[in-house]
């Protein structure tokens, strides 16, 4: 019997959907595996730091100018407040550092100092040369140190300086940044949860006269903390850079040239800033630099004596002559 095209075509896909039914129906079995990792979190540190102080005039605590532990409030917290100081008085500052939970450097301000006459006494008029500001900034004398008991017989915190407690600054009140932990210090960062002492004595000596009736001086003091984490060369006060410029006239082709740094700096930077014709290797001489396959010290044109760092420059072989201007950045030591 001869069946029909149509019923063929059929039985065709009637067989091809039996066949797509029985490899559905199988399963398939593979290594595997998984690893997970949930709750990622990045959190971000914080420098906290905070002050506490113990103050005494004339060996007497002054209350108002002592309190615990805390984060300054600037209008109400002051560390000196006095009204009617006299020659031979003599206060005394316990000023204690704290960082919260990380390390960091410390720098301390003075700032906006203001010395006032607030008018001419009867006995001031006859001495006091000038009578368009105060002479306290001119008479007082301070001293700051690292009260941390450094040394025989030293005692941390204890406001008195003893054992070889290091001075940090003393003579006249001037505005200025202090480091009191920095990379120029070698003290290296206050480390967190740490205490660090300043001790802070003031003193109008009992040799000053009348010249100071009624003066006043005034000042802001405030205090810094900054990270030290991947932060290995921070310095309170920025170092002074000079940038030396030369030119060079006359280049024979391919030849070399070059400018030191003055005694106590260091080459930081420089850079070509003008040229006639293309210009050759160029770079810092500095320990262990290599500029053009030389290696400091020594360069075709000069050898640098051990301590001296600066710029050197090589003209371009090229067959042409060259005029180069150049510069070096050096640093203070």
């Amino acid at each position: 019997m001869i069946m029909p095209i149509n019923t063929r075509i059929l039985l065709s896909v009637a067989s091809i959907a039996a066949a797509g039914a029985l490899v559905a129906g199988s399963t398939f079995a593979f290594f595997s595996d998984s690893e997970t990792s949930n709750g990622n979190t990045f959190t971000a540190g914080k420098i906290d730091l905070q002050v506490d102080s113990t103050a005494t005039y004339n060996g007497v605590t002054v209350a108002a100018s002592t309190w615990p532990l805390k984060d300054l409030v600037p209008t109400a917290d002051k560390f000196f407040n006095f009204t009617d100081i006299k020659p031979g008085d003599v206060g005394e500052n316990t000023i204690s550092l704290h960082v919260i939970n990380n390390d960091a450097w410390v720098c301390a301000e003075v700032s906006n100092l203001a010395s006032a006459d607030n008018g001419i006494t009867e006995s001031e008029g006859p001495v006091d040369n000038d009578v368009t500001s105060g002479e306290l900034d001119n008479t007082m004398v301070w001293t700051i140190w690292r009260d941390n008991g450094a040394g025989s017989g030293g005692v941390a915190g204890d406001n008195i300086q003893n054992g070889t407690e290091q001075t940090l600054a003393s003579g006249n009140p001037v505005n200025g940044v202090l480091p009191v932990y920095d990379s120029t210090t070698g003290t290296g960062a206050l480390v967190g949860g740490s205490t660090g002492y300043l001790g802070v004595k003031w003193e109008l000596p009992s040799a000053t006269g009348n010249e100071v009736q009624t003066d006043s001086l005034t000042g802001d003091i405030s205090f810094t903390a900054v990270q030290s984490r991947n932060n290995a060369n921070y310095r309170c006060v920025p170092p002074v850079i000079t940038t030396i410029n030369r030119t060079q006239q006359g280049f024979g082709d391919g030849g070399w040239a070059g400018w030191s740094c003055p005694a106590n700096t260091t080459a930081v930077g420089g850079g070509i800033d003008s040229n006639t014709n293309p210009v050759g290797p160029n770079g810092l001489a500095v320990p262990s630099a290599i500029v053009g396959g030389f290696t400091y010290p020594v360069f075709p044109h000069y050898t640098f004596p051990a301590g001296e760092t600066g710029y050197v420059v090589r003209d371009l072989p090229d067959g042409l002559g060259n005029t180069i201007s150049f510069h070096v950045d050096c640093q203070a030591n």
